[in-house]
């Protein structure tokens, strides 16, 4: 969560794959803006944005499951405003490039 209170990163990357259940859209206080489903190789990657029905925030969320090395790594933000998002762009890209996955 930034200093602020505006923007807050997640992620998802157990060591095997797994279902990230808290991620997905809540459909009582949440609307999908967007999907987009694609696939490079063994990797099904699932983009999504979503809006609160109330307003007060916006997140984005990137799945990428590898079914042929049985993994998966979900990145997420979510965020106040447009502001608050350009702001924390930065240090959000550092927060996904900082992730180191290992194995058995």
């Amino acid at each position: 969560r930034s200093p602020d209170g505006r923007v807050e990163f997640y992620v998802f990357s157990p060591q095997w794959n797994g279902d990230p259940r808290d991620i997905e859209v809540k459909p009582d206080t949440e609307t999908t803006v967007s999907t987009k489903l694609s696939k490079a190789g063994a990797k099904r990657i699932r983009e999504v944005d979503v809006r609160a029905k109330d307003g007060s925030y916006d997140r984005s969320f990137v799945d990428t499951e590898n079914t042929e090395q049985n993994t998966r790594v979900v990145f997420g933000i979510r965020y106040a405003d447009d502001k608050s998002l350009k702001t924390h762009h930065a240090a959000y890209r550092k927060f996904k490039e900082s992730l180191q996955q290992f194995g058995d």
